[in-house]
Formats: structure tokens, sequence, C-alpha cells
């Protein structure tokens, strides 16, 4: 049998190392938003928070969830990086340790 193109695509998601964020499915604008943080996670010990819009992970820019997860797998756990993301506007640059 074959796993439906959705459960393929969250296993490779599941690799690699991850910032803790909960995704904004719904969100069709540029960047990457978030609705939330995983508790203990990167993104929270950071202060990242929900309605983030992530738009930069080490460089590279994000368009979209597709953006994001490229720039994770060019990432290894352990690694400090910066995200950056638009918070009411404003623009805010964040150090976190995958």
């Amino acid at each position: 049998f074959t796993e439906a193109p959705g459960e393929q695509q969250r296993n490779m998601t599941m690799s690699g190392p991850t910032l803790g964020v909960l995704p904004d499915y719904g969100y069709d604008g540029e960047g990457f938003r978030i609705t939330g943080v995983s508790e203990g996670r990167a993104a929270d010990n950071a202060g990242m928070e929900g309605g983030d819009v992530i738009i930069n992970i080490a460089g590279m820019d994000i368009a979209d969830i597709y953006g994001y997860m490229e720039a994770l797998n060019e990432l290894e756990e352990g690694q400090t990086t910066s995200v950056t993301v638009l918070r009411d506007g404003e623009e805010m640059t964040f150090e976190l340790q995958l």
C-alpha cells in the first residue's frame, strides 16, 4: 500500500530540526504564519508567539510553508540560527537553538 500524500509530507517535516511552531494552514499571505508555539521548544524559548509571520530563517527568505520546510532541511539539530518574523507589522529577529 502507499501512504496518502499528506502522510508523506508530514513524515518529511518530522525529520531534522524543528522550531516547535504550530502552522496557520489557512494563511495565504507572504511568509509562514504560526498560530502558536510548543512550550519549551526553540521558538517558545526565543520568545516567538502565535500570529508571528516567519519571513526569514538563516538568511533564507520564506515565502510560504514550502520555503519554511526547505530552510529547515538546510539546518542541523543543535545549530543556532536566526529567525526573522513580522509581528504587528514590525520585523523582529530571534536567535534560536534548534
